[in-house]
């Protein structure tokens, strides 16, 4: 147990009911750094601010609890009361906003990585696929792919799409999966429609949206 006091800091009480807890921080401490490291697009500066930033912020919590334990365990003249209350529960507030605002700084003002946000998308009922994206940085490719079943290259397969964004521009791409080719891209900024041409090539055809930053994204195309 020494090795969960070095990393959160000393115990306030040595009881199981804290225990459980310390050990419950500590998975979901591991959990959410190994997250950072796997995922590939994360930038590596925000796994490394979360390796030395959470146990910190754990220890402050840790030291603004175990005044509130002492105080309360203590004579009648040292009982917290409801500054003391609010106090804390400000405090802990005040860090929690801190740390997530640290996070979403690193990472939008960090190179590499995507940060995706208020991003929402669903099916007609004409088979057309709808998505929406209030900010995006990097990439997103969470869209279904386009399916050609059968050759013949002297034809091409046309897919219809609206896209629009209120500020910023992105790319709308087109890549063959398994060689990566990138058969169709088309720069969106404002409000656009048009006719993706894909070369009917018999395969899967992954699309994806790929921005330095943009907001008010909308894109809309039919499934074939």
């Amino acid at each position: 147990m020494k090795f969960l006091d070095l990393f959160f800091g000393k115990r306030v009480v040595h009881h199981v009911a804290y225990t459980v807890i310390y050990w419950a921080v500590f998975v979901f401490y591991l959990l959410i750094l190994a997250t950072f490291i796997f995922v590939g697009d994360i930038h590596w500066m925000i796994a490394l601010g979360w390796a030395i930033l959470f146990p910190l912020i754990v220890r402050l919590f840790n030291l603004l609890f175990s005044i509130f334990y002492k105080g309360w365990t203590g004579d009648s003249q040292s009982r917290v009361n409801a500054r003391t209350v609010l106090s804390f529960v400000g405090a802990a507030g005040l860090m929690s906003i801190s740390f997530i605002t640290v996070i979403f700084a690193l990472a939008f003002s960090l190179p590499g990585g995507s940060v995706v946000i208020n991003a929402s998308s669903n099916m007609t009922a004409n088979d057309e696929y709808e998505l929406s994206i209030g900010t995006l940085r990097g990439s997103f490719d969470d869209i279904p792919e386009i399916d050609i079943p059968s050759q013949n290259p002297n034809n091409f397969l046309p897919v219809y799409y609206e896209a629009s964004v209120d500020e910023g521009t992105f790319d709308l791409i087109v890549e063959r999966r398994g060689d990566n080719e990138v058969v169709w891209n088309e720069e969106v900024s404002g409000d656009m429609d048009g006719i993706m041409e894909i070369q009917a090539i018999e395969g899967v055809y992954d699309v994806r949206i790929e921005t330095e930053e943009a907001s008010g994204i909308e894109y809309r195309f039919a499934i074939q």
